[in-house]
């Protein structure tokens, strides 16, 4: 009888020893289970915010790599849908229904001086468009001048003999790369511009702006694209009277131009 109450008591123990064991292991099991799948839970949350972020800040850098698309968006109405007006981005025009209008489609902080100028240009009876990058990251806001198609632009540009069009390009010194569709009248830019006293190079092979599709060239006669280093752009922010020069000198060689074939555009 001792015997098998030892045996009894041996058996009980053995029992409940392995009851227990199979109890934290499954408890251990199910603790691991939770935590694969809270850490899924979380990845996939870590990998959507990343793709949000990613979404909302897209890298220029990055985007430059790309050989066949070198900007953020492809067009004004993508940066609508992502971004907002008037805090990220400003759009400002006036169709005055003129012979010649002026377009900064890099403007703001994207090509820092390009708007003030084209509003210099502009003045008070040519139409104008300015499409402005806001914040230190405004620059993946840079769309092509071939790509841009915002509806005011190309109105404007439609109801234009000349367009004119201010852009900030590389480089140390103080020049303007002249370059668009309508050659004899850039040519007659750069002959001006040069003898006003400004370094200016012609034609421009790097930055030629020929496409058909570039804002500017949508004119009836397309127009002219003037290139000018950032170097350029801060001297005439910085000097009224040399900036005012520019600005005279840019408008009569329009004029002029325009007026040398007024006969043949009756």
């Amino acid at each position: 009888m001792i015997l098998i109450n030892k045996s009894f008591r041996c058996l009980s123990l053995f029992t409940l020893l392995l009851s227990l064991l199979c109890f934290f292991s499954s408890c251990a099991f199910h603790a691991a289970e939770s935590s694969v799948l809270n850490d899924n839970g979380s990845e996939c949350r870590k990998v959507k915010t990343e793709k949000n972020e990613k979404k909302e800040n897209v890298s220029f850098e990055k985007a430059k790599k790309n050989k066949r698309n070198k900007d953020c968006y492809s067009s004004v109405e993508e940066i609508r849908a992502s971004f907002r007006e008037n805090a990220d981005f400003r759009v400002k025009y006036e169709l005055r229904h003129s012979s010649v209008s002026v377009f900064a489609i890099h403007g703001g902080d994207i090509e820092r001086g390009t708007s003030e100028m084209a509003i210099l240009i502009a003045g008070k009876d040519w139409s104008y468009y300015l499409f402005e990058g806001i914040g230190a990251d405004a620059k993946k806001y840079h769309i092509t001048a071939a790509r841009f198609d915002d509806m005011p632009a190309v109105k404007i540009a439609a109801a234009s003999m000349l367009g004119i069009s201010l852009h900030a390009q590389r480089g140390t010194g103080e020049n303007i790369c002249i370059g668009g569709g309508n050659s004899e009248a850039a040519a007659l830019m750069a002959n001006n511009l040069a003898e006003a006293g400004f370094d200016i190079e012609y034609p421009c092979r790097r930055l030629p702006g020929k496409s058909p599709r570039n804002i500017v060239n949508r004119t009836r006669l397309q127009g002219i694209q003037l290139e000018i280093t950032q170097p350029l752009l801060d001297r005439l922010a910085a000097d009224s009277e040399y900036s005012a020069k520019f600005a005279v000198m840019v408008r009569e060689t329009a004029e002029s131009y325009l007026s040398s074939h007024a006969s043949a555009l009756q």
